[in-house]
Formats: C-alpha cells, sequence, structure tokens
C-alpha cells in the first residue's frame, strides 16, 4: 500500500471513528434531554385545586404498606399532575408517616383517615361511592402502572371478569335479588374504579348499598351452600358495583385480560387473594 492510501486510509478510518462517537455522543445527549424533561415534568407545580385525585385504600394490614408506595410511585411515573389520597386506618397512617420520604411526591400525597367497618368490603364500597367525586379514581394497592390512563367521560373498570350464568352462585343470584332478566349480567374486576358523573347520582349510591347489604348478609339455602355464601360475601362489593354499573348504562374496561407482570397498562398483584407476593 502507498503512502498516500495508507494516510487516506487512516483518514477515512479516523473519520468514521469520530462520527461514531460523534452519533454515540447525540444519543447519550437525546437521552439525558428526555430522561430531565420527565423528571422536570413529574416536579413541576399544578394548582391542587384543578387536578384529579387517585384515591387508595390501606388498611388493616402491614403487607399493604409496600405496595401502596410502590402503586403511589409507578401511578405518578406517568400521571404527574394527580394528587393521591390514601385512606387509612390509625396504625396504617402512623406506617406510611414514618415512610413519607419514600413517596416520591411528597407534595401530592395526602393521608386520610377512613372508619374500618367490620366488613372491609363496606370500607371499600364506602370510598368508592362517598369519597371519590367525579374526577376520582380508585386503584387498589397491590397494582402497578405501567402506562397512563386514557381520558374518558364514560365510568372505567378494571375489566370483565366471567358472566353469571357461568357459575351457580352467580347465577343463583339473578334469582334472589330479581334483576333484570333482560340484562345480561357479568362481574366486573373493581381493582380500579372510574365513575365519573355516576358519583353525582344518589339514586346509583342507594342502589350499590341496597345490592351490597342484601348479598352481605345472605344466608345459604337449597342452592347455595356454607362454602358459596361465604364467596359470595367475600366478594360483595364487586358484584353490587358490577351490577349497579350495568343497571346504569354503559362503561368502559381499563384492560381487555390480565395476567402477573404482563406488561399491560397496570398490573395488578392481587395480594388481597392471594395472601402476599
Amino acid at each position: 500500500m502507498s503512502q498516500s492510501r495508507y494516510e487516506r486510509f487512516l483518514f477515512l478510518r479516523a473519520l468514521k471513528s469520530f462520527k461514531g462517537r460523534f452519533c454515540y455522543l447525540l444519543d447519550v445527549i437525546d437521552l439525558l434531554h428526555r430522561f430531565m424533561g420527565q423528571k422536570f415534568a413529574s416536579l413541576r407545580q399544578v394548582d391542587k385545586s384543578t387536578t384529579k385525585t387517585l384515591h387508595l385504600l390501606c388498611v388493616s394490614r402491614d403487607d399493604y404498606l409496600v405496595p401502596t408506595i410502590n402503586c403511589a410511585n409507578s401511578f405518578w411515573q406517568y400521571h404527574p399532575e394527580f394528587q393521591i389520597k390514601i385512606w387509612c386506618d390509625e396504625e396504617r397512617r402512623k406506617s406510611l408517616t414514618k415512610k413519607i420520604n419514600k413517596f416520591h411526591r411528597r407534595d401530592r400525597i395526602e393521608l386520610m383517615m377512613i372508619e374500618v367497618k367490620p366488613m372491609w368490603q363496606e370500607t371499600k364500597l364506602e370510598l368508592i361511592c362517598e369519597k371519590m367525586g367525579v374526577d376520582g379514581i380508585y386503584s387498589d394497592v397491590d397494582m402497578f402502572w405501567n402506562g397512563r390512563i386514557k381520558s374518558s367521560k364514560n365510568p372505567i373498570f378494571f375489566l370483565k371478569e366471567y358472566e353469571f350464568s357461568e357459575y351457580a352462585q352467580t347465577k343463583r343470584l339473578i334469582n334472589l335479588l330479581e334483576l333484570d332478566r333482560d340484562i345480561s349480567f357479568f362481574m366486573l374486576n373493581v381493582s380500579l374504579v372510574y365513575l365519573g358523573e355516576l358519583a353525582q347520582l344518589k339514586e346509583f349510591r342507594s342502589r350499590a348499598y341496597e345490592l351490597f347489604q342484601k348479598i352481605s348478609t345472605m344466608s345459604h339455602d337449597e342452592v347455595l351452600g356454607k362454602r358459596e355464601v361465604s364467596s359470595i360475601h367475600r366478594m360483595s362489593e364487586q358484584l353490587a358495583l358490577s351490577i349497579t354499573a350495568q343497571e346504569f348504562g354503559k362503561f368502559e374496561y381499563l384492560k381487555e385480560q390480565d395476567f402477573i407482570m404482563d406488561g399491560g397498562i397496570a398490573e395488578s398483584f392481587y395480594l388481597g387473594a392471594t395472601k402476599g407476593f
């Protein structure tokens, strides 16, 4: 190879190396720009009087504390403008106060007291029907967020589970509760609930409470054994909200289906159902 060709080869090689390093530098700058943009967006001050609110319920069990913090922080990553209210009993309020530095947005967190009813299902129903308001969203604390909730005027529930007609115990409820047979009732997953305008309807709240009282006090009969009745009692607020929502009109789902660690917009770990992670 002649001297001139060799020098040209070295120059092109150096140019290629420089181009690669320059492109790499641009990529790094772009990543830093996006990262800092997200950080500043999440830290910007927002007028609390004009924001929506996420409501979480953390009562009775200490193993809800860490999931509550993770749920709030992951939610803020995609909804930095939201205020978060955590409804607690006295013991959990004291525990979360000690852990307040673990929340990424301490300026947008409120620890609220709520009376814990003998059935925790009634406490959850009260929170959803009485305390959320039109702009409020309820989420179970064992939820991890991977995306942003789309804006909607319709009520939103986490997902559709199954038809009442698929199981004897829910099929029996249609008769016991004297439900409208023209409606093909199905179970809604209430890990996430947004009621929207329904929250303003006294009739909606009254009907949900009426159904809850009937379901939670139901006793076994010739069709429903003690095990089935116990299962129905455990799902009393879910059943009441499922039936009432379908009686009052259309709604949407956050997800079409749900699997643990499926990477969807929100992942529920079903801590209450599995007794732990």
